[in-house]
């Protein structure tokens, strides 16, 4: 008879903070219904209908369908990718991103309600990417660091210029349960080939150093069976994490390969994602693709030392060598060209902290951090 407020939301998000659980009624208060309530839902949903895969791109396919019906209503709907389940939406639309050029896919849709009760399959509907290269257009999550309250998602600009967040959150859906969380809204501006790192802000120091934004809220919260989904003007752009799965993602670190370079709700863990060990976070912070490099050799240009702690950097390159160095945020502090073999950059600019080196040669592109002391 008392629905549950958002002051009770936040009262029970700090509790959590504090000692690391909390009241799941608050989080589900249908729990509550499902554990007391005499009458079982057990009425399975009608199926959607009239499903249609349109409008095709060289990585993306719009699919609508007409809803299904309930005895007490369907919350939403799980769609399929030849076969897979790889997102799910309370909508009776949604845009498929993140495929394949030229490819062909099918889909299904099934509707389901708060009783996790699921209609029979909708029809299948196919349709095919257009011909084309697949080339950066839009942020994608790059990093995931879960472990206990050691958590953060690191988020990647590749588009070719700088992008204002406003338009962007981050939300978990909460034990898998096909229900997206309280979105937590991204701040500042993004630069091109720079991160924004989310962090709790009672992450390791090491963690906290790296981020761009701390928060403790709902969406920062997850463990390892709750998807991370980045959305944009509220819809979903990219994800992290199995519907319907387990603690997989627990104690766990992963970063994305090199070779992706757009976002995709069609999560693949074994083709997009690299794991480490626990705790791993000394690839935090910046991120590189394969998108505009051409496969540079390791050891063809370099900087030493590093950390740095005099005024002078230096770059062994046998060719000129243009240099960027941005900051965390991903403000451009240094833009210059060194011409010569061993090149001495004067970095008395910096103050003390953390930065991002990008190194353009013939070889191709590099990017890598720099502690400066």
């Amino acid at each position: 008879m008392d629905p549950v407020d958002q002051r009770e939301r936040d009262r029970n998000n700090a509790a959590y903070d504090f000692q690391n659980n909390a009241n799941p009624f608050v989080d589900h208060p249908e729990y509550a219904s499902m554990i007391w309530n005499p009458v079982t839902d057990t009425e399975v949903p009608t199926a959607a209908t009239n499903l249609t895969a349109s409008n095709p791109t060289v990585n993306s396919i719009d699919l609508s369908w007409t809803a299904g019906t309930d005895n007490i209503a369907v919350t939403s709907y799980d769609i399929y990718v030849d076969g897979t389940n790889t997102v799910s939406t309370s909508n009776t639309s949604i845009t498929v991103t993140g495929l394949a050029a030229n490819t062909a896919f099918c889909f299904t849709v099934f509707a389901r309600d708060a009783a996790l009760n699921t209609a029979p399959s909708s029809n299948e509907s196919c349709e095919t990417t257009n011909e084309g290269t697949s080339t950066p257009n839009e942020l994608f999550i790059s990093e995931y660091v879960e472990a206990g309250n050691n958590k953060a998602i690191e988020i990647a600009n590749f588009t070719g210029s700088s992008i204002n967040l406003n338009a962007y959150t981050i939300a978990r859906d909460v034990n898998s349960n096909g229900t997206y969380g309280t979105a937590l809204q991204l701040t500042g501006t993004l630069a091109h080939e720079n991160v924004h790192v989310i962090s709790r802000g009672n992450s390791s120091a090491e963690i906290v150093a790296l981020a761009n934004q701390l928060s403790s809220g709902d969406a920062m919260s997850f463990n390892g069976n709750d998807p991370i989904g980045l959305f944009k003007n509220g819809v979903l752009i990219d994800i992290f994490g199995n519907f319907g799965g387990t603690n997989e993602f627990e104690n766990v670190t992963y970063r994305r390969k090199p070779t992706v370079i757009n976002p995709t709700t069609a999560f693949d863990l074994v083709g997009e994602w690299d794991a480490y060990d626990i705790n791993n976070v000394t690839g935090l912070g910046s991120h590189s693709t394969t998108f505009g490099i051409n496969n540079p050799e390791e050891n063809s240009f370099s900087f030493f030392p590093n950390p740095v702690e005099s005024n002078q950097l230096f770059f062994n390159s046998a060719s000129p060598l243009k240099v960027e160095v941005y900051s965390i945020t991903g403000e451009l502090i240094i833009d210059t060209f060194l011409k010569n073999r061993t090149k001495s950059l004067d970095i008395s600019i910096l103050s003390s902290g953390l930065y991002i080196v990008r190194m353009t040669h013939n070889f191709g592109v590099q990017v890598k951090k720099i502690i400066r002391q």
